[in-house]
């Protein structure tokens, strides 16, 4: 009888050397004969097979490390036609017994363990601000550095838009996306059930080109512009039916600025009344401008434009009349409204 620590393992490359997986069985039957018997681990994706001697000394307990698993699934998957299913491969594992003075071989009944892989040292950019948007097949290999595999390098012509990092070009997960907190972080999404990693990606505002590194051990990214940039000033205004002056956007209240080493803050305190704000970063042209984030109120989108690839044009409501303040953070792209 075989029996497995797990039924579902994420294998990461962040815990090459952690242990993965476990196997433990039972003892089989040499019949009184006396014999040695001989174990070996038979793990089966589709119609392919591998197996994994257990060296005597172990006892009737195998322990699989992260990078030691996926090694193994990535060798039986090679060179055969053989999808995951939402991302996990379904790993068939069985423990044979051989007697060995008479070859008698035993085999324990099938165990299953849904398991979802990596690709070492594998980024490739994808998206709509990517040269070939979002076609997989054609998504852009990310080299990785000579000396450090896990330090990434890249530039080029990027448009406006968006992107995130796949780790193979066969399957959209496991996925490399912008972290929900810090744009300048990485977080690693391993199914579309990933709640905890949302499918954030980091957004282009202007065509030019760009060059971008990423660390996958400290799970950071800098994306610098190599192109000059539109510099509109740290300045942004607040426009609505709910502000003192209504859509007129001459009149439009300007916010107080902060500007740190990582963002710059905007706030405003006023009276509001009821209706609604928006947020242009000039007075006197409606575009560009922040609008409101259809799934998720607390966060600004950018619109430059009216394309079908920009924003909808929707705004913040504001129910109550009163004094407010109003607190917008752009790098981290979210807005606060706070009724005083």
């Amino acid at each position: 009888m075989l029996t497995l620590s797990a039924d579902t393992v994420y294998l990461s490359q962040h815990q090459l050397d952690e242990n993965a997986l476990t196997f433990k069985w039972t003892a089989g039957t040499n019949h009184g004969t006396g014999s040695a018997i001989r174990y070996t681990l038979l793990l089966t994706i589709g119609d392919t097979t591998a197996a994994w001697e257990i060296d005597k000394k172990a006892g009737r307990m195998l322990t699989l490390t992260h990078e030691q698993l996926n090694d193994s699934i990535e060798s039986i998957v090679e060179g055969h036609d053989i999808d995951t299913l939402d991302g996990f491969y379904h790993l068939r594992c069985q423990m044979q017994a051989q007697i060995v003075m008479t070859g008698e071989i035993q085999t324990s009944p099938e165990v299953t363990v849904l398991v979802s892989t990596f690709h070492k040292n594998m980024l490739y950019l994808i998206g709509s601000a990517a040269p070939y948007g979002w076609d997989r097949d054609k998504a852009i290999r990310v080299l990785s550095d000579v000396e450090d595999k896990e330090l990434f390098r890249w530039s080029g012509a990027l448009k406006k838009g968006e992107f995130k990092f796949l780790t193979t070009t066969e399957d959209w997960n496991p996925c490399y996306v912008r972290d929900a907190n810090d744009p300048n972080k990485m977080a690693l999404r391993l199914n579309d059930d990933d709640a905890e990693h949302p499918d954030n990606k980091w957004t282009i505002k202007y065509d030019g080109n760009y060059s971008i590194v990423c660390n996958t051990r400290e799970m950071t990214i800098v994306l610098t512009a190599l192109t000059p940039q539109p510099d509109y000033g740290p300045e942004l205004y607040m426009v609505g039916s709910a502000t003192r002056y209504g859509w007129d956007s001459n009149r439009s209240q300007i916010m107080q600025a902060e500007v740190t080493d990582s963002d710059t803050i905007f706030t405003w305190t006023g009276e509001l009344t009821e209706g609604e704000i928006k947020f242009l970063l000039q007075p006197d042209a409606w575009l560009p401008c922040y609008v409101r984030d259809p799934l998720d109120d607390t966060h600004i989108l950018y619109r430059e434009g009216e394309g079908p690839e920009d924003p909808e044009d929707l705004k913040w409501y504001i129910t109550e009349s009163g004094e407010y303040r109003v607190t917008v953070t752009i790098h981290q792209e979210t807005i606060t409204i706070e009724k005083l």
